[in-house]
């Protein structure tokens, strides 16, 4: 028995050592001794986001004599952190690149214990004490130059790092961390004055994480690897103050720091991070050119160059130069098919090439769109050449004669019904009845196989399965979301909604020739590297469809259950149920009816014009349809109401509503917006157009005889979608035009 557990030691030993090998062994080099500056390293090594990304991290504390940069060149670490000075060293040809920093503004500043010191023009003929090194003072000098003090008459001092020269007289001012010396003179109840360059124009980046562009080209993954767990571990180390403070003080607390002056330093540094902004680790190239200015005019670098390739951003694709060469070499090939949403064949606005369009937006790389292919015309060519790929919609099932890449999309298997159908919040309700579905389909042989009880109707189209659902032919239609909102909408047809989704999801991944591994790598990194916000205005691109929203079904369905449960005790005291649940019926439908009806005209209110005007915007952005508008205004309506009464008033509002219904488009809609004001949507029409049908409705208003004896005239705003227009500017447009008009003799019409 103890042979038989001494040997499963070993094992586990020898496993314990194989993964503990796994991980790369990379050295970080730190710019000053071990303290609160540096906790985002300390956690990323103790919480174990370096072993989350196979790196083991050997964290060296600043040393005097030791240059970090040559160091970093030279492969002695393969990481460090450096100042804004960094710049300098850049533009004076050295490899490196910036990947993080740390610190928004600067920790340096000027402190002093002399009250008299109040701004930068006291330290004339004072004694100052900073390092030697000119770009580690730059901003302090700076600073002191901008209030017209010539540092020549300055007495520089060299730095002592002793507090107490500073308390005692020795030197007038002393260059320090605004996380540091400030705590140690709070304690002793000294008084100071801080003079912080930041205040006077000069800010600067502190902490600046960097690397070579060796390590960048040989290990680009890991670089990454690095750089995403080192903000993982600051965000984690600012916001669990307390126990950053307790790894420092357990590991890391060579300079014997208390635990009251880290977590005074804890909390500068916190503001000066900019985590509560969402900038933590932000470098932005214009304060970089602002900086660099800053050192060009104290004469440290030459003026006018280039600071080029300095920063490697968390989203940047970082190539080989093997793959760079490929697609130097290669000009890629899309395959695809015409297919709307997914390929409208008009090389823009479509899903699969909105995708193409964000892969391009993030390596420089030529590809060409091949359409009108059938999938085995594709698959024939994928199996021929190198460089060409095309999509594939799965649940996730591959195929061993080809490579696939990582999905870069996702698309619910959605559920449309008619208006009168409840929210569909399980496909067992499915169970049983009649459901339209392609029948080329690649989700049909997943549906048959996941729910066999579901009577599936197949069909040639998702617009032939819609016809089956209007008709009452069957309960629901199942289809890719985007594809059924696009249908929905292309047919018009406000009887339909989408009610629920399945518990299936496709994915979009593209596939390649089995040999084509070098793509496979590119098309990966560039796909990781997609930012969420970019997928997501993709996804609410092609899903534009209003419908309701899964909060408020949610609510309905609460309140629903508690009416139940309420005619449920009701039903033991009345045999009146029925009645009551039918009375329940007509409520719901009128309610429904009054949330997006006119209660006196019939037509659409306001809030469901907005609706459909939102809805319309984006069909036409989509599909480059112009969408014109027109709004609308009884003119002396008020005269008619103070002079026969809102009773006539009412009348002749309902009336003119019916008129101007006769004598639209069926695509058109008309609302009405508040009071005699009405809104016109005429959906593929110019401005042309929209004009005359505006001249048209009025001739016809102005000629018109009402029931009760009126004449009435109109006053029209016209106007046409814009590129940059949102709802608010384009309904405003037409809105002041037609008051224009109101303003100006009436019964007329103006476009803008």
């Amino acid at each position: 028995m103890k042979h038989l557990l001494l040997k499963l030691l070993l094992i586990n030993l020898f496993i314990f050592t194989l993964n503990a090998k796994e991980n790369e062994k990379i050295t970080l080099r730190l710019d000053w001794l071990n303290q609160f500056q540096f906790a985002g390293y300390y956690v990323a090594k103790e919480k174990g986001f370096f072993n989350e990304v196979g790196l083991d991290v050997d964290i060296k504390e600043f040393e005097y004599g030791i240059d970090q940069i040559n160091e970093v060149l030279e492969q002695k670490a393969n990481y460090a952190v450096g100042k804004s000075s960094l710049i300098i060293d850049k533009l004076n040809g050295k490899g490196i690149v910036a990947l993080a920093s740390i610190f928004q503004s600067s920790p340096m500043v000027l402190l002093t214990t002399n009250l008299s010191i109040k701004k930068p023009e006291d330290l004339l003929h004072k004694k100052v004490m900073l390092t030697p090194d000119a770009r580690t003072a730059i901003a302090i000098n700076s600073m002191i130059s901008s209030r017209g003090v010539n540092l020549e008459h300055i007495d520089f001092q060299q730095h002592s790092f002793n507090l107490n020269d500073l308390i005692t007289g020795k030197t007038d001012a002393m260059g320090s961390y605004i996380s540091n010396e400030p705590f140690l003179l709070k304690n002793r109840n000294i008084k100071f004055n801080i003079l912080n360059p930041k205040d006077y124009g000069f800010d600067f980046y502190g902490g600046i994480l960097f690397t070579s562009n060796f390590e960048l080209e040989n290990n680009p993954k890991r670089v990454q690897d690095f750089q995403k767990a080192i903000l993982k571990g600051w965000e984690y180390a600012f916001l669990n103050i307390e126990e950053s403070i307790e790894i420092i003080m357990s590991k890391y607390n060579t300079q014997n720091k208390t635990y009251s002056a880290l977590f005074y330093e804890a909390n500068s540094l916190k503001k000066l991070s900019g985590i509560e902004e969402n900038k933590l680790g932000l470098i932005e190239k214009s304060k970089l050119e602002e900086i660099q200015y800053i050192y060009t005019m104290q004469k440290l670098v030459q003026a006018n160059q280039k600071l080029s390739n300095f920063i490697v951003y968390p989203s940047d694709v970082i190539l080989s130069s093997i793959e760079k060469n490929y697609l130097k070499r290669n000009t890629l090939t899309y395959l695809s098919k015409v297919n709307a949403p997914f390929n409208n064949g008009l090389g823009v606005d479509s899903i699969e090439l909105d995708y193409i369009d964000a892969l391009k937006s993030k390596a420089n790389m030529d590809i060409k769109i091949k359409n009108d292919l059938n999938i085995e015309e594709s698959l024939k060519l994928l199996n021929k050449n190198q460089a060409y790929f095309k999509a594939n919609f799965s649940n996730g099932t591959k195929s061993n004669d080809y490579l696939y890449t990582k999905p870069i999309a996702a698309f619910d298997l959605a559920i449309a019904t008619n208006l009168s159908k409840t929210y569909i919040s399980s496909t067992s309700i499915l169970e049983d009845k009649k459901v339209a579905i392609r029948k080329n389909s690649l989700l049909l042989k997943e549906l048959e196989k996941k729910y066999p009880n579901i009577k599936l109707i197949k069909t040639d189209s998702t617009s032939d399965a819609l016809k089956l659902l209007s008709n009452d032919e069957v309960y629901a239609v199942i289809d890719l979301l985007p594809l059924l909102n696009l249908k929905i909408l292309e047919n018009n047809d406000n009887t339909i909604r989408i009610s629920g989704v399945t518990g299936l999801k496709f994915e979009l991944k593209y596939i390649l020739n089995k040999e084509d591994k070098i793509l496979q790598t590119i098309l990966n990194k560039i796909i990781q590297r997609i930012d969420e916000k970019v997928k997501n205005k993709i996804d609410e691109k092609y899903n534009i469809l209003n419908y309701e929203t899964i909060e408020r079904i949610s609510l309905f369905y609460k309140i629903l259950i508690v009416l139940v449960l309420l005619l449920f005790i009701f039903v033991l005291y009345n045999i009146k149920l029925i009645n009551e649940m039918r009375k329940r019926k007509k409520l719901e439908k009128e309610l429904h009816k009054i949330a997006d009806t006119d209660e006196l005209t019939n037509l659409n209110n306001r809030r469901k014009m907005i609706k459909i005007l939102i809805n319309s915007i984006a069909i036409s952005r989509q599909y480059k349809k112009p969408l014109s508008i027109i709004f609308l205004d009884i003119d002396n309506f008020k005269i008619i109401n103070d002079t026969k009464g809102h009773a006539i008033g009412d009348d002749i509002l309902k009336e003119f509503s019916k008129l101007i219904n006769k004598n639209i488009r069926s695509t058109d809609t008309f609302g009405r917006w508040g009071g005699e004001e009405f809104l016109l949507i005429l959906p593929n029409t110019s401005t042309e157009n929209a004009k005359r049908t505006a001249e048209n409705l009025k001739d016809i208003i102005s000629s018109y005889k009402f029931k009760s004896k009126d004449s009435i005239t109109s006053s029209f705003g016209v106007t046409t979608l814009r590129d940059d227009d949102d709802k608010k500017s384009f309904i405003r447009r037409a809105d002041e035009a037609m008051y224009f008009v109101k303003e100006n003799g009436k019964n007329a019409v103006k476009v803008d």
